[in-house]
């Protein structure tokens, strides 16, 4: 054959490409996420949502211990006012954020069993999850927020 023959248009080859790369990549992505994500709650607090119950329900009578249920049956061992920043007010006295888990824990020991935080105008959400986290560490059983 001569190369006069060749002359025509030359044609590229097509390559076809392989699906297969793209399909292991997506399954090794799938597979990371599905072991560096945590599937279950990060963290569990049962709360009882109970309209009934008031600031003026609080008792402070340490010597009788509460009943189960008692954010049902509207009494309160103690009431939590989150106020925006640090403003925690603990049954009416001040008290520092630093110091909320140790003193819940406190009254915990005392005989409080029920908590009832309510929070303030201007309270932000960060705010009121700093007293639940603080509610759960201190190992009160029964935690509630007010309206």
């Amino acid at each position: 054959m001569s190369s006069a023959a060749r002359l025509g248009p030359v044609r590229a080859r097509r390559r076809n490409l392989s699906l297969l790369p793209l399909v292991d990549v997506i399954f090794l992505l799938l597979i990371f996420f599905m072991f560096s994500s945590n599937l279950s709650p990060f963290s569990l607090l049962q709360l009882t949502r109970d309209r009934a119950v008031s600031e003026t329900s609080v008792t402070s009578d340490a010597a009788t211990p509460p009943q189960p249920g008692a954010l049902t049956s509207g009494r309160v061992d103690l009431v939590l006012r989150v106020g925006p920043g640090d403003q925690l007010r603990l049954n009416g006295a001040t008290l520092a954020t630093a110091d909320l888990v140790s003193t819940l824990a406190d009254m915990r020991d005392a005989g409080a069993r029920t908590l009832m935080i309510a929070p303030a105008p201007g309270a932000t959400v960060q705010d009121l999850v700093t007293a639940l986290e603080a509610a759960k560490r201190s190992g009160l059983p029964q935690v509630a927020i007010r309206q």
